[in-house]
């Protein structure tokens, strides 16, 4: 609505008014329909002009997403988040994936129960990776989802249209763990292409 309520203002103006005047204007404008905004959510601020660059930080910010496991092995990684958000000045966005399929063949009431402690859990681990950020002044957002963790990365990155994921390096020789080490790289290869986003591990150090 903003947009087009600015630049329906702004075709009006003659076309031999330079481009700078314009854009001007087009500032002015924007800055007042924010002033109204503000108003009349009674949200304090100490002049327009801070708000606006506030705004404009907000909205060009690049991101990045942190999907964490919880319990001491993902503390490194968190710390990596933390400091790649910091040193980029990116918004921060944890992840936790809960995935089910062990519960196949389980009856659908303790599924239902299982699952509800499950996303509990996830949601006190994110809680606690988000205090540790806004110890070192970064705010973050946070995530449970259910599903393949591939998928549920990929599909966060691509809603958030996130520029990096950092993550963790394998447990161990579980086979069950995704991101063993025979198959991080195969991993890492499909994240990058569907997502768009650049992989980060949590020990690398960038080129």
């Amino acid at each position: 609505m903003l947009g087009v309520v600015g630049l329906s203002i702004v075709s009006e103006f003659p076309k031999r008014v330079c481009p700078d005047a314009l854009a001007q204007i087009f500032r002015i404008i924007t800055l007042e329909l924010l002033g109204i905004e503000l108003r009349r959510r009674n949200t304090p601020f100490h002049s327009m002009e801070e708000h606006y660059q506030a705004r404009i930080k907000e909205i060009t910010m690049s991101g990045a997403i942190c999907p964490i496991r919880g319990g001491p092995s993902s503390q490194p990684t968190i710390k990596r988040a933390i400091a790649l958000a910091k040193e980029k000045n990116l918004k921060l966005h944890f992840l936790l994936v809960v995935n089910l399929d062990f519960l196949t063949y389980t009856e659908s009431s303790r599924v239902r129960l299982i699952t509800e402690e499950m996303h509990e859990m996830g949601e006190f681990i994110l809680l606690t990776a988000q205090e540790t950020a806004s110890a070192e002044g970064i705010s973050a957002e946070a995530d449970v989802r259910q599903g393949d963790v591939g998928e549920e990365i990929i599909g966060l990155a691509q809603e958030l249209e996130a520029d990096f994921i950092i993550m963790g390096r394998p447990l161990g020789e579980q086979e069950e763990d995704v991101f063993s080490n025979d198959r991080l790289e195969r991993f890492i290869e499909r994240i990058e292409s569907e997502s768009g986003a650049k992989v980060i591990l949590e020990d690398e150090v960038e080129g």
